[in-house]
């Protein structure tokens, strides 16, 4: 599976830029990766993410990051020049907000 690493401290400092993008935390099947959670930076994708995989950030990744089962997650990252809406793009398309665990205020 292309670009999809384990999400834990290692491989975020191995393969997260240090620059603005999009990442998505999820897991994978028969080799594909199913997003959980998309998110942003304008700064620093490594820092974000470092932030997730120790519990700071969204609840329902600290949640799952803080039980048993918390091997099973991966993340992918993508530089963008618009992280912003590159992150909108594709919690719309991907159906996040219904299916995921992103939470976008006036999406409800």
């Amino acid at each position: 599976m292309p670009n999809a690493h384990p999400f834990t401290a290692d491989s975020i400092n191995a393969f997260a830029g240090r620059h603005q993008g999009v990442y998505e935390v999820g897991t994978v099947r028969n080799g594909v990766f199913n997003p959980w959670y998309t998110g942003m930076s304008q700064g620093n994708m490594h820092t974000r993410l470092s932030s997730h995989v120790h519990g700071r950030g969204n609840q329902g990744i600290a949640d799952y990051m803080s039980s048993g089962s918390n091997n099973h997650l991966y993340f992918r990252t993508r530089y963008s020049s618009d992280p912003v809406r590159t992150e909108a793009n594709l919690i719309a398309r991907q159906d996040m907000v219904n299916n995921g665990l992103n939470r976008v205020s006036g999406w409800y």
